[in-house]
């Protein structure tokens, strides 16, 4: 499907050529080696970025809640070899947050940015329904998802919600 996006359709000379197994001719117009970038991509690339920036900024300025610093000091424990503690909430999120505590530290960032990345995917997710939406459907859903204040939320909260949200729309 991806692929869709970068070529454009052959003409009815190529489409000849490379049903023959030749590589198509420049003098029949042919590409060779050439990817185009269409609007439509574009497109996607500018609303996967706006989402990023704004799930992004000023992650952590705000203080994880209660229930936040509960996940993400458990997921700190398992990091620092302090014990496996019984976890009450997203097995996909506390093995998340280890690894990334082990590899880059604890901060309320880091906590949350599982949360930012399957955000940005949720956001991404209209692509694979854009033959059954339209292409237009499909642009008007990720601008949605993309500033919508409830999908940008749940993209900046340390829990589940998110990432089923992303599961259930992939």
């Amino acid at each position: 499907m991806i692929d869709m996006l970068w070529m454009p359709k052959p003409r009815q000379s190529e489409a000849i050529e490379v049903a023959e197994g030749l590589p198509p001719s420049p003098s029949a117009g042919g590409r060779v080696g050439k990817r185009v970038v269409t609007v439509e991509l574009g497109a996607w690339i500018l609303i996967a970025l706006v989402a990023v920036v704004l799930r992004v900024v000023n992650l952590d300025v705000a203080p994880l809640s209660g229930l936040e610093a509960r996940g993400a000091l458990h997921a700190w424990r398992a990091a620092t070899g302090q014990g496996m503690p019984e976890v009450d909430y997203s097995p996909l999120l506390f093995v998340g947050n280890t690894l990334l505590f082990s590899l880059v530290g604890a901060s309320d960032a880091a906590a949350r940015l599982w949360s930012v990345l399957f955000g940005t995917g949720l956001v991404l997710v209209p692509l694979l329904f854009r033959r059954r939406i339209g292409r237009v459907g499909a642009l008007m859903a990720g601008v949605y998802l993309t500033i919508s204040p409830m999908a940008l939320f749940a993209s900046r909260q340390v829990d589940g919600a998110v990432m089923v949200a992303a599961g259930v729309g992939a």
